[in-house]
C-alpha cells in the first residue's frame, strides 16, 4: 500500500527559495564589489590629485627661480650699462694720458730757457703722429680735403677765392680739418672755396639762384654771402 505525503499548500517551492536567496546573494556581492570599486577608484583619484599637487608645486618653484634669476639678470645689466656709459672714454684716456705728459715736459723745458728750436719741432711732429695713432685706434680720423670737390655734408665753406685755375667748387685751402668717427661726422672742414671767374660783360639774371626751398640749389658763393 502506498502513501503520498502531499506538502502543504502554504509551503513555498524549493526552487523558488534557492533562486531567490541566489539573487539576494548575487545583490549583495553586487553592492560590495561596488562599494570596494569606489574606495578603489578614490584611492586613485586622491593619489592623482597628490601626483598633481606636487608637479604643480614644482612648477611653481621653478618660476620663482626664473623669475629671481631674470630679476638679477635685469639688475646686472642695467649696471654694465651704466658703467659703459660712465666709464666709456677709460681706455681712450689712458692712450692719451702719456701725449700729454710729453707736452708738459716740453714745456716745462721751454720755460727753464733750454730751448732748441729745431729739437722742439721734431718733438711736436712726434707727438703729432702719437695722436694721430690714438685717434685711429678708436676709429677717429681727419677730413683734409685739399684739392677735392666741395661736399656740403663734411664741409663748410668759409670763402670763395676767385680767379684760380681749379674748377669751381674745388677746395684750395683747409683752415681747420674735420674729423670723422667711424661714419660719422664730428666737425666738418672750415675750407676756402675756388669760384668761377665773374663775366664783367654779362649781367645775371634776375632769379639767379632762386627756389622754393631757400636752403636747395645753393653753392659755396651764396652761403657764404649770406653769412657776410
Amino acid at each position: 500500500m502506498t502513501h503520498r505525503t502531499d506538502k502543504p499548500a502554504n509551503q513555498p517551492n524549493t526552487d523558488e527559495q534557492v533562486n531567490k536567496r541566489q539573487a539576494t546573494i548575487t545583490d549583495a556581492e553586487q553592492a560590495q564589489i561596488g562599494k570596494e570599486s569606489d574606495t578603489v577608484d578614490s584611492d586613485a583619484l586622491q593619489e592623482a590629485l597628490a601626483k598633481a599637487e606636487a608637479r604643480a608645486a614644482e612648477f611653481h618653484e621653478q618660476l620663482l627661480r626664473a623669475r629671481a634669476e631674470v630679476e638679477n639678470m635685469r639688475r646686472r645689466t642695467e649696471r654694465e650699462i651704466a658703467n659703459i656709459h660712465k666709464y666709456a672714454t677709460e681706455k681712450f684716456a689712458g692712450e692719451i694720458l702719456p701725449i700729454k705728459d710729453s707736452l708738459e715736459l716740453a714745456l716745462d723745458a721751454m720755460k727753464n730757457g733750454n730751448v732748441d728750436i729745431e729739437k722742439v719741432r721734431e718733438g711736436l711732429e712726434l707727438k703729432i703722429r702719437m695722436l694721430d695713432a690714438v685717434l685711429g685706434k678708436f676709429g677717429i680720423k681727419e677730413v683734409n680735403p685739399v684739392g677735392e670737390k666741395f661736399n656740403p655734408e663734411f664741409h663748410e665753406a668759409m670763402t670763395v677765392a676767385a680767379g684760380d685755375n681749379s674748377a669751381p667748387n674745388t677746395i684750395l685751402t683747409v683752415h681747420q680739418k674735420g674729423y670723422l668717427i667711424h661714419d660719422r661726422l664730428i666737425r666738418p672742414a672750415m675750407v676756402v672755396v675756388s669760384g668761377a671767374e665773374p663775366n664783367k660783360n654779362s649781367r645775371p639774371p634776375e632769379d639767379a639762384g632762386s627756389s622754393s626751398d631757400p636752403k636747395k640749389g645753393r653753392d659755396p658763393q651764396n652761403k657764404i654771402d649770406e653769412m657776410a
